[in-house]
């Protein structure tokens, strides 16, 4: 089903007869979310609420939102917003006969879209510096198969207003840089 998570209307078609929601549509990417903030509210604070809406008025037994590392003491739009969906979800909670919301909160899933290592591989394939932010930047990692383990333990285990919160390695950047890039000293530019 294809539709848009900002039209409320486009959502109700998407989620009527379903038991189980996954709301994982985003605006994701920092550098786009700081320089159109009002496009990451419509998306991920007012989409929330729009796909949340709609799970209640289809009687969804379970709605799942998909966060963010970055919704901790968010200092990045991005990461204000998708704290915004999370308080959004737990508080849907209260509302007599809502579907169970609970929320997952991970890093960077390894490879996805939109991620560093695609970044790095596609610098590295045309011979351009690696960009990172700062020398002492890190990013907590996961396997595609933990993001969805993590899913699935909130919907088998999740109490209403549960937020499952993966353990999660951290990686630094500059090591992940040299580790892609198979040289001890590659080529990086701090932005």
């Amino acid at each position: 089903y294809i539709g848009d998570v900002r039209d409320v209307s486009s959502v109700r078609g998407a989620v009527e007869g379903v038991d189980y929601v996954f709301h994982a549509a985003a605006l994701k990417q920092v550098p786009s979310c700081e320089y159109f903030p009002s496009e990451a509210v419509y998306t991920n604070v007012l989409g929330a609420e729009n796909a949340l809406n709609a799970a209640y008025d289809a009687g969804v037994k379970t709605f799942v939102g998909v966060s963010t590392d970055k919704a901790v003491a968010p200092v990045n739009v991005m990461g204000m917003t998708k704290a915004l969906q999370e308080r959004l979800v737990i508080q849907s909670n209260l509302r007599a006969g809502s579907p169970r919301g609970v929320a997952v909160r991970y890093g960077n899933v390894l490879s996805s879209r939109g991620s560093v290592i695609p970044l790095f591989k596609d610098q590295i394939s045309k011979g351009a510096p690696l960009t990172i932010t700062d020398s002492e930047m890190t990013r907590f990692l996961l396997t595609l198969d933990e993001a969805v383990d993590i899913i699935v333990d909130a919907i088998e285990s999740g109490n209403r207003g549960d937020i499952f919160v993966p353990s999660a390695p951290s990686a630094n950047m500059v090591d992940l840089a040299r580790l892609l890039s198979g040289k001890e000293n590659p080529e990086m530019v701090f932005i």
